[in-house]
């Protein structure tokens, strides 16, 4: 029964996850964040601990006898956090199709910001250009489970190290 338990937990706080982050990145580009704000990666963070920390709580308390191994906890964060990627995924793979602007927008963007920072027009040019080569729907899918799952890890490494509880070996 725990490992279906395990695993529904898994599930349900990564649904609830993902759905908060596609909300803040979509309220972000709605006001016209391209997602380089400060505050919309903070604000992930935080939502990502928060739920990863209320759901792991919650399966030690409930469904666990109050005990959570380290590992255990490592793995179930890092599950949520994959469950959420594959939504947020989603989230960006549906946006960039229905956009076809999006993706200039964000290479116009990144090319201001590298002329800002003192990199020669030219440099520039040669920069975006790679990297408008890679920023196809499917290679920023890969990207934002690849990224959503390690900021998952060292989160769920953090929640871990809160809530682990060993069950005693020799109880009294």
């Amino acid at each position: 029964m725990t490992t279906n338990v395990f695993w529904k937990t898994a599930a349900n706080a990564g649904i609830v996850l993902g759905g908060a982050m596609v909300l803040i990145a979509h309220a972000g580009y709605l006001w016209g964040n391209l997602g380089t704000s400060s505050w919309v990666g903070y604000l992930n963070w935080g939502v990502v601990f928060a739920v990863q920390y209320l759901f792991i709580r919650h399966f030690k308390m409930r469904h666990n006898e109050g005990y959570l191994t380290f590992w255990r906890g490592v793995g179930l964060g890092l599950l949520v956090s994959l469950f959420s990627a594959v939504i947020y995924a989603l989230y960006y793979y549906i946006l960039i199709k229905s956009d076809p602007h999006y993706l200039d927008q964000v290479l116009q963007l990144s090319a201001d910001t590298l002329v800002q920072s003192g990199f020669k027009e030219s440099e520039v040019d040669k920069m975006i250009k790679t990297s408008a080569e890679y920023m196809t729907p499917g290679v920023i899918l890969f990207s934002s489970l690849l990224s959503l799952g390690f900021l998952g890890f060292i989160m769920s490494l953090i929640v871990s190290l809160i809530l682990r509880k060993n069950k005693p070996i020799f109880e009294s």
